[in-house]
C-alpha cells in the first residue's frame, strides 16, 4: 500500500465492483439509494454506458447529490477529451504563466494544482448542494470541470485575459536571501514598494538607502531592483540561524520564513503544538505520518482517524450492511467477477480474490 494512497483514502471502506458487467451495475445503483453523495471521474458519458448517470441514479434516489469530475465538463466541444493535471496546467494558461516567469524550457508544475483544487472545488459543491437538499429534500448534478476550476484558483485571470501583459515585469513580491549557512529564508513585500522599503531601511540600519537617487521613488526602484535586493542578501548573511532573520523582521511587522524542506515541518514546535501530523497504521505492522485534517471544530470532534482498506476489502460488510447479501451471495458475486479484491498475502505482497470470498 503506497503512502499516498494510505495518506487520501485512510477511514474509507473499499469495494471494488466491475461496473460493465449489468450485475455490477446494479450493485452500485442499488448503493446509490442508500447514500447522500456519490461521485464520479469518468469521462463524460461514461456513466451513461453503464447506466448510471445522475438521471438513472436520481430516478431512485430523488435526494441523491451526484457530483461528476472531469476534465472539461459534462457538455460542450471538449466534453470528450482525456485531462490529466499537466494538460489542463498546459490548456488553461498556467504552464505559459510559469513559463514565461522561470524559463520555457521546463516550465512544469511540481504539484498537481488540477487534480487537487477541483477536487476542494467539488467538495465546496456537494456541501452546498447537501445544505441545499436540507431546504429542498431534492438533490441535484454536480458538475465540476478541471479547466473551469484552474481559471477560477488562478488570481491573475482577469488581468490576463483582459491585457496584455507577456511584455510586464513580474511583480517580485518577496525576496529569497541567505545566512551565512546556506540556509534560505524568504522575506515577503516588494522592496519597491514605499512602506516595504522604509521598513528595509530600519531593518537594515541603513538610512543612506533613503537618500540614495537610485531608490528615491518606486518607479526608480523598480529600475535598480538587483542593487537593492543584491544589498538585502548581503545583510543576510551576517546571521547564522534563519530564525534570526525570522524574529527581526517580525520587530517590523514583515512576514518572513524559513525555506525548510518538508521532512523537516513535522518536527517544529508548531507542528507538535498543533497536531499536524498523525501517526497511522500502515497496514504492515508499522505507523507511518501523514497529515492531519487542517480545521479544528469548536463542538465537534474532527481530524484522520482510521487507516486505508485494500481494494475491496470491505466488500462483503458493505454489501451485507446496504444491500442485506449474505455470505453466499457475496461468494457467489466473487466467483462470477462480479467483485473482487486485492488483499496482501502474509508475506505483504499483494494477492488477487476473484474465485473466493474476501474473508470477512
Amino acid at each position: 500500500m503506497s503512502l499516498f494512497f494510505l495518506s487520501q483514502n485512510c477511514g474509507k471502506r473499499n469495494v471494488s465492483i466491475d461496473l460493465s458487467t449489468p450485475r455490477g451495475a446494479e450493485l452500485a445503483a442499488g448503493l446509490s439509494e442508500r447514500v447522500d453523495i456519490v461521485v464520479e471521474n469518468f469521462r463524460p458519458g461514461v456513466m451513461a454506458d453503464f447506466g448510471l448517470d445522475y438521471e438513472a441514479m436520481s430516478a431512485r434516489n430523488p435526494g441523491l447529490i451526484y457530483g461528476s469530475i472531469s476534465g472539461y465538463g459534462q457538455t460542450g466541444p471538449w466534453r470528450h477529451r482525456k485531462a490529466y493535471a499537466p494538460v489542463i496546467h498546459a490548456e488553461m494558461g498556467l504552464m505559459h504563466l510559469h513559463g514565461r516567469r522561470f524559463g520555457e524550457e521546463k516550465p512544469f508544475e511540481a504539484f498537481s494544482h488540477a487534480d487537487v483544487y477541483t477536487a476542494l472545488e467539488c467538495l465546496a459543491g456537494l456541501l452546498a448542494a447537501l445544505h441545499q437538499r436540507s431546504i429542498t429534500g431534492l438533490g441535484q448534478h454536480v458538475d465540476v470541470a478541471m479547466a473551469a476550476t484552474m481559471l477560477c484558483v488562478n488570481e491573475r485571470t482577469a488581468g490576463e485575459t483582459e491585457f496584455d501583459l507577456s511584455e510586464e515585469p513580474d511583480n517580485e513580491a518577496q525576496v529569497i536571501v541567505r545566512t551565512s549557512t546556506g540556509a534560505q529564508v524568504l522575506i515577503a513585500g516588494d522592496p519597491s514598494n514605499d512602506v516595504v522599503f522604509r521598513n528595509y531601511v530600519k531593518v537594515m540600519d541603513r538610512p543612506d538607502l533613503a537618500q540614495d537617487p537610485r531608490f528615491a521613488r518606486r518607479k526608480d526602484r523598480i529600475v535598480n531592483r538587483a542593487a537593492l535586493t543584491g544589498m538585502i542578501t548581503e545583510w543576510a548573511t551576517q546571521f547564522d540561524d534563519p530564525g534570526q532573520i525570522d524574529e527581526i523582521m517580525s520587530e517590523f511587522g514583515m512576514p518572513a520564513g524559513y525555506v525548510r524542506p518538508l521532512h523537516d515541518v513535522a518536527d517544529t514546535e508548531w507542528a507538535r503544538e498543533w497536531g499536524a501530523f498523525v501517526e497511522l497504521d500502515d497496514r504492515y505492522g508499522g505507523t507511518t505520518r501523514v497529515p492531519q485534517s487542517p480545521w479544528r471544530f469548536s463542538d465537534a470532534t474532527t481530524g484522520v482517524r482510521g487507516t486505508a482498506s485494500h481494494r475491496g476489502e470491505d466488500n462483503g460488510d458493505v454489501l451485507s450492511e446496504f444491500l442485506n447479501l449474505d455470505d453466499a451471495a457475496v461468494a457467489a458475486l466473487t466467483e462470477d467477477g462480479v467483485i473482487s479484491s486485492r488483499l496482501p498475502r502474509p508475506s505483504g505482497d499483494p494477492v488477487d480474490r476473484v474465485a473466493v470470498n474476501d474473508g470477512r
